[in-house]
């Protein structure tokens, strides 16, 4: 053999061993994984969409769901170190959400974004879902991990946003598949039970929760970390497939009298900490003692139009007293939660639909 393509050949062959030692190092490290970068972070948008209201949630009203399906991430059914998606804030806010993702390990060939609706046996969907097609990151029977660094602006202002964490699909005790979300802000609380409450999550009212039994019961909790800047998703072991998906905290109050336009209120929520749900955040400015969040208005002749929804209704902020013709003076009772705001009142006396006779 000519002394020079021996000496190629050695070089060739080394160079084929250090690689091999290499991926065999990497699969050692992520068991069923693969690190994932690219040389140049991809931005792309995503949409916030608010819950479908024909799901059995409570809460349609405040959990607007992630979608990434027209992000780069759900276009190509790929996750990437440095992976950038922006979110413009629905409803009755102006700003953006930033997802920042970072310490991906993924097996790119098994992951895809789809549908909250994962797997005909996920509850998450049957009680919040979007009209797009892409809540959810899906593995297929392998581990999958990554970080997410949350950013909010909301009318110019910095906010650390409320994220809502979802199990959805569903994870099975006897074949050690789990999944664990981190944050490193307010501790996962549960807002609401979907589909019941026989599931096996640990760390609840921590900043770990480890769920490891979702599944036959098919329940899951719905979790809330508030003011929380990062999260971090791992699934362990999947049999045939796992998913995760996400929510931000924003709630809409929307007029409910017809005819006089379309006014809404924004207003923060907190978990209720005397049980399950959420409540208008302690400080607040609001009439009556509760609010119930919309998606959009429900105008009816008698300004009740939310009433019907699940959680009733909240129109306790102004009693109106019987009235009689002749009277010169009447007394309005109202109920404030909160100070330091300033009370106004409108009367349309002929009807027409505005207030200006």
């Amino acid at each position: 053999m000519h002394p020079c393509r021996d000496k190629a050949e050695k070089t060739y062959r080394t160079g084929a061993l250090i690689r091999a030692t290499l991926i065999a190092f990497l699969t050692s490290v992520v068991p069923g994984g693969q690190a994932s970068a690219q040389t140049t972070p991809r931005v792309s948008d995503g949409v916030i969409n608010y819950s479908n209201s024909s799901g059995t949630g409570r809460h349609h009203g405040s959990v607007g769901l992630l979608d990434w399906a027209s992000s780069a991430i759900g276009s190509t059914n790929e996750l990437y170190d440095g992976d950038v998606v922006n979110f413009d804030l629905p409803g009755c806010r102006t700003g953006t959400l930033t997802a920042t993702f970072s310490n991906v390990v993924v097996r790119q060939s098994n992951f895809d974004v789809r549908d909250m609706n994962t797997w005909v046996g996920a509850p998450a969907h049957l009680n919040y879902n979007g009209p797009d097609l892409g809540e959810a990151f899906h593995t297929q029977n392998r581990d999958m991990s990554f970080t997410i660094d949350w950013s909010m602006t909301v009318n110019g202002v910095n906010r650390d946003p409320d994220i809502f964490f979802f199990d959805a699909e569903a994870s099975k005790i006897g074949d050690v598949e789990n999944t664990t979300a981190v944050t490193n802000g307010g501790p996962w609380e549960v807002i609401e039970n979907l589909e019941g409450d026989g599931y096996t999550v640990s760390g609840i009212g921590t900043q770990t929760v480890l769920l490891d039994g979702t599944f036959e019961p098919t329940h899951i909790p719905l979790l809330l970390s508030q003011g929380t800047t990062q999260t971090s998703i791992s699934i362990v072991r999947p049999d045939q497939g796992s998913a995760v998906a996400f929510g931000l905290l924003l709630p809409c109050d929307y007029g409910d009298a017809p005819g006089y336009g379309d006014p809404v209120h924004a207003y923060w929520e907190q978990a209720n900490p005397s049980g399950l749900g959420v409540i208008p955040e302690v400080g607040g400015l609001y009439l009556g003692s509760a609010i119930d969040s919309e998606t959009a208005t429900q105008a009816q002749p008698n300004a009740d139009g939310d009433d019907a929804d699940i959680l009733g209704g909240d129109e306790d902020g102004v009693t109106l007293p019987l009235m009689g013709v002749g009277q010169t003076s009447v007394t309005f009772p109202v109920s404030v939660s909160g100070a330091g705001g300033y009370l106004q009142a409108w009367i349309d006396w002929d009807g027409d639909g505005n207030f200006t006779g």
